[in-house]
């Protein structure tokens, strides 16, 4: 039926994006590909730094170095009670950090091989330097009961001086902290570079949403229309950042929002997008992120400002759909973050960490890898 009514939809969504939704060559969705862009890193009181005399940490070894100063020189006045880094504990890969030992994603190229962070090398590295943080009272005693909440309210309270954020919360955490602390100020960290120059951070990849045609459906073809319909280009930029002159504005290449009308009016159009015209929205799509300069400042610093090379797409996102990797990903998951945040405690030593590697593989984790690189050997060609 795309071929019959879509000539629309076959224009803008690419033949990439379309195999990716496709389970044993069929394609059973539109799909609507996220737009790829770098979504939490670290963030720092950027007053304790200038209080102290620092410089963002650009290294591992500057990152120690902060920490170690907002714990023992008191930038926040909590005196004992600073905490120099808070986390939540259902996410112990901490984005930056992780990518400075090569596991920004939670698969990972090693040798030609995309590997699961548990079976990286970098794995008990990082661990180890992790368990140090918190062995001197650098890290959160604690992360492993924070709840997301619990983290931001930590750092906006004015306690904490460093916290993974996603662009996407910094205006709220950015209120709530000049509500306690009006002078406070706060900014991203660059990525940190780790032994031999390893650094990322995880750019998102594949889809926001995918939207179905239910088989019970008693007019398919009329809804292929429609889908076809919303992709014509002009209807589609419609849709997306409504009309120039009374949403948008169009300067310099970009597209500015008109408030508070483009947010009363446009707010929640991505909820409406199926399937995208892929050659032009990354455009449109930044006019929702200058809804607000402070997320459109935080959201083009990871991902105009810093060099290409700090991003690292997750490649899973754009793979296809994979029986085994599917049925194990979850469980698997939560298996590693549970064993890292024990290892990081220290309620588990890291002797036992080729036991419990095999572990992993058992559980379905040798299945997934062979199952991802079968894939990977023909993304690669």
């Amino acid at each position: 039926m795309i071929d019959k009514y879509g000539p629309n939809i076959k224009a803008s969504v690419s033949p990439a994006t379309l195999d990716a939704a496709k389970v044993e060559g069929k394609l059973y969705a539109i799909p609507t590909p996220t737009i790829r862009y770098a979504g939490t890193s670290l963030m720092i009181r950027q007053d304790w730094l200038d209080k102290l005399g620092l410089k963002a940490p650009t290294s591992l070894d500057e990152l120690v170095a902060v920490l170690k100063a907002f714990k023992e020189k008191d930038p926040g006045g909590n005196g004992d009670k600073n905490i120099p880094l808070t986390i939540k504990g259902d996410d112990p890969f901490i984005q930056n950090i992780a990518g400075a030992f090569g596991l920004a994603n939670g698969y990972n190229d090693v040798n030609g091989k995309l590997t699961p962070r548990v079976l990286d090398p970098g794995y008990r590295e990082y661990v180890a330097f992790m368990s140090d943080l918190f062995k001197q009272g650098l890290l959160d005693k604690e992360f492993g009961v924070n709840k997301d909440a619990t983290m931001k309210e930590k750092f906006s309270s004015g306690k904490a001086g460093m916290i993974p954020l996603h662009w996407a919360d910094v205006p709220t955490v950015a209120d709530a902290l000049k509500k306690n602390a009006p002078d406070a100020k706060m900014a991203y960290i660059p990525a940190l570079k780790g032994k031999d120059g390893k650094m990322g951070i995880s750019a998102a990849a594949g889809f926001d949403r995918i939207t179905f045609i239910p088989k019970s459906a008693k007019h398919p073809e009329d809804a292929v229309k429609w889908i076809n319909a919303k992709l014509d280009k002009d209807t589609f930029k419609l849709m997306a950042i409504g009309e120039e002159g009374k949403h948008h504005t169009f300067k310099d290449g970009a597209y500015q929002p008109i408030l508070p009308i483009f947010t009363d009016e446009r707010n929640q159009a991505n909820n409406f997008l199926m399937g995208v015209d892929e050659k032009n929205y990354p455009t449109y799509w930044q006019a929702r992120v200058r809804k607000d300069p402070r997320l459109f400042e935080a959201w083009e610093y990871l991902n105009v400002k810093r060099p290409e090379e700090t991003r690292r797409p997750d490649l899973l996102g754009i793979a296809p759909f994979m029986p085994e990797y599917s049925k194990n990903a979850q469980r698997l998951g939560t298996m590693v973050n549970d064993y890292t945040v024990k290892l990081i405690f220290g309620a588990e030593p890291l002797s036992g960490l080729e036991a419990f590697q095999q572990k992993f593989k058992a559980a379905g984790g040798d299945a997934s890898f062979k199952e991802i690189n079968d894939w990977y050997v023909t993304l690669k060609k």
